[in-house]
């Protein structure tokens, strides 16, 4: 992915805290969602919810603390950055706000010095903004999100062939057993994604899937994958 496009990986810290706030703000009528996709457990949600009396932007905002404090599932969902923020933003079970994630994207997608080396020969004659190849993975500054689970409802609707698909998501092994279990072959295929989804957690991307789908020729498919974002 392009420099101009990708989301700032570096670990945050509490020494980000009014930042961090300053741009989820707008969220705390959904803090839990959010709290649950940054990886803080279901135990420490309820202590927060009492600790704040039930408010919405307190526990927000204690969301945000001990997230920087990294007082989550640090193994399974990675250790507080920008780009694990975006994910939480946008996904439907968390800030469910595709806009204000795509807004921090770009805010902390790129930081001025790399912005000024950037070559300029990306951006087409017309200036209307960088060329882009229809089959590039670097024309989505999201792509490197987790799937959300609206959209893996959307893809499994789609048409590709989910054993060689979920072969490489997910190995021989599992595609075997979701083939015993003798549902129709549309459950079976939105039962890979699910699967692939819970079982990689953050590197379920959409990147991920459309590399794949390409691996397998299925480019039309992974071009309306790359549409949803």
């Amino acid at each position: 992915m392009s420099t101009w496009n990708e989301v700032d990986d570096t670990c945050l810290g509490v020494d980000d805290l009014q930042d961090v706030r300053k741009e989820v703000n707008s969220l705390a009528g959904h803090w839990d969602g959010v709290a649950c996709c940054l990886g803080l457990t279901k135990d420490s949600v309820c202590k927060i919810e009492l600790k704040c009396r039930g408010d919405p932007s307190r526990c927000l905002d204690e969301v945000i603390d001990n997230w920087l404090k990294q007082n989550n599932n640090c193994d399974k969902f990675g250790l507080p950055s920008w780009r694990r923020l975006v994910s939480a933003v946008a996904d439907d079970s968390g800030g469910k706000n595709r806009a204000l994630a795509k807004t921090i994207a770009k805010k902390y997608g790129l930081s001025s010095t790399s912005w000024q080396k950037e070559d300029m020969s990306s951006y087409s004659v017309s200036n209307k903004g960088p060329s882009v190849d229809s089959h590039s993975e670097e024309t989505k500054p999201l792509l490197s999100m987790e799937c959300s689970m609206e959209d893996i409802n959307k893809i499994a609707e789609y048409d590709f062939d989910w054993r060689r698909v979920g072969r490489r998501l997910l190995g021989d092994q599992k595609v075997r057993d979701i083939d015993r279990e003798g549902s129709s072959e549309g459950d079976k295929k939105e039962k890979m994604l699910v699967e692939w989804k819970s079982t990689k957690s953050r590197d379920a991307t959409y990147q991920a899937l459309v590399k794949v789908l390409r691996e397998i020729g299925n480019n039309a498919t992974a071009d309306r994958v790359e549409e949803l974002e």
